[in-house]
């Protein structure tokens, strides 16, 4: 081992050190919440107002949040899985946007659905207030679910 490799190690034990020294003096927060100097805050006492948060950051919670969709997809309507990519994209879409109540409220959507009733699947998903609310991407849903294709290529 390198005078470099020990260096990185030191480094990483340090920084580790730095970490748990920030998670017991800063607490942990599940939510955003105002800090004592009014900074939106959350976690361990990451500014948002000045921080943000990076695309790198933004792509974990992403694909935390599909894993999750996935997970309340399968209690809520098992056969999902088992219907193509394409349309489990779209209901993970869906729940993923909606929360699972929101999902939930697609009763007759999910009818459909079990019945491999696309086109009913899809009119259903069209006559709604979230297609209102989310416009184009409801109606290039909604095409997906009726055909089982992707009309930008994708699987």
């Amino acid at each position: 081992m390198g005078k470099g490799d020990l260096d990185r190690m030191e480094e990483c034990f340090f920084i580790e050190q730095i970490a748990s020294d920030l998670r017991q003096d800063e607490g942990f927060s599940q939510y955003p919440y105002l800090d004592t100097e009014g900074h939106l805050t959350v976690g361990y006492g990451r500014n948002l107002d000045a921080k943000g948060i990076s695309n790198a950051e933004a792509d974990m919670l992403l694909r935390n949040d599909i894993i999750a969709s996935q997970h309340a997809l399968a209690q809520v309507l098992p056969v999902s899985s088992k219907l193509g990519k394409t349309r489990y994209r779209v209901l993970i879409n869906m729940m993923f946007n909606l929360g699972i109540n929101g999902f939930m409220s697609f009763r007759k959507m999910r009818q459909a659905i079990f019945k491999q009733d696309f086109n009913r699947a899809a009119d259903e998903m069209l006559d709604s207030k979230w297609a209102m609310q989310v416009g184009d991407r409801a109606i290039r849903l909604a095409d997906m679910m009726r055909t089982g294709h992707d009309p930008r290529g994708r699987y």
